[in-house]
């Protein structure tokens, strides 16, 4: 059970295997995720950017140091050894962005492995951030060309992201997933850049050749490098001076504030939820909101889930 005011929030990031061209997108701005329900409320959109909501609060992370892990299994497709440099590969894009001459505040890190698979989260108790493939199946029904899932869980009336887990469709018989610069089929790299982050908080954007547009095209690695327009949301949401923050240190275990578990269950940490975000739990099905782009045999589709558990 959880409190309340906690919802997960999963993206769905779709894309056409034969897709060979991006569709193409109005300029507009980059797009936070905010607390806005869009299934129990209606969250208008920005009139220069569709699909984008000013209403609620923008999500983000209320401390300096991320850690997440990798879960040890890795991929048939991808050894852990792979994974492990493709993910701090993918982080250290958004790590070493520049807002105006300083970092940002906010600094991600792989931590090492996991046996935990489960995408969770423990109201009371640890929590790992966790990447994972999906190989055998991809569990959610009716959705086979998803190529990546990650789920926030985060405070309806704060904001603050309290836990984030990321899977990955390695289904052979759906994506072949490749991690160098040639014979690049679905790059590994490119996925982790662009879940890494709705991970942070950002939405997608509609600017054409940002890592946050919601198409991938096969055979390409132009996500692993941000656009501007990521880079300016990614400044936005965690600019350089915000709240005057620690810098991070990774030498020992990860931050307190964090409550780390390596765990499923997160049996080995105790993190109760700050005082604001308690209160009575409840247990209730959300909803989902889809929406279809489709030019010359591109298709494109979003599902955003919202879901209370």
């Amino acid at each position: 059970m959880l409190p309340s005011d906690l919802v997960s929030h999963r993206f769905r990031w779709f894309a056409v295997a034969s897709a060979l061209w991006f569709l193409p997108l109005e300029a507009a701005a980059f797009c936070r995720t905010t607390t806005c329900d869009p299934v129990s409320t209606s969250c208008e959109e920005m009139p220069d950017n569709p699909g984008c909501t000013a209403q609620g609060v923008p999500l983000a992370w209320p401390i300096r140091c991320i850690g997440v892990a990798l879960q040890e299994d890795a991929s048939r497709q991808v050894s852990y050894e792979e994974f492990d440099r493709v993910a701090r590969a993918a982080f250290d894009a958004w790590n070493t962005v520049d807002c105006g001459g300083k970092p940002p505040s906010i600094q991600v890190q792989v931590l090492g492995s996991t046996p935990c698979g489960a995408q969770e989260f423990n109201r009371n108790l640890g929590n790992a951030n966790i990447l994972v493939f999906r190989e055998d199946t991809w569990p959610y029904q009716g959705q086979s060309s998803v190529l990546a899932l990650t789920t926030l869980t985060f405070g309806v009336e704060t904001g603050i992201i309290y836990d984030a887990d990321m899977e990955i469709n390695a289904v052979p018989s759906r994506v072949t997933l490749t991690t160098r610069d040639q014979g690049v089929k679905i790059d590994l790299q490119s996925i982790l850049t662009h879940e890494a982050g709705h991970l942070l908080g950002l939405a997608h954007s509609s600017v054409e050749g940002a890592t946050m547009t919601p198409i991938y095209q096969p055979g390409t690695i132009s996500f692993r490098d941000l656009h501007p327009d990521d880079v300016e949301g990614l400044c936005s949401a965690y600019p350089p001076d915000r709240a005057r923050l620690p810098a991070c240190d990774f030498s020992g275990p990860t931050p307190e504030s964090q409550g780390f578990s390596r765990l499923c269950g997160g049996t080995d940490k105790q993190a109760p939820l700050p005082e604001e975000d308690e209160g009575n739990c409840g247990c209730k099905e959300v909803g989902r909101r889809g929406e279809k782009r489709g030019m010359g045999g591109i298709l494109l589709v979003m599902l955003l889930r919202r879901r209370r558990a």
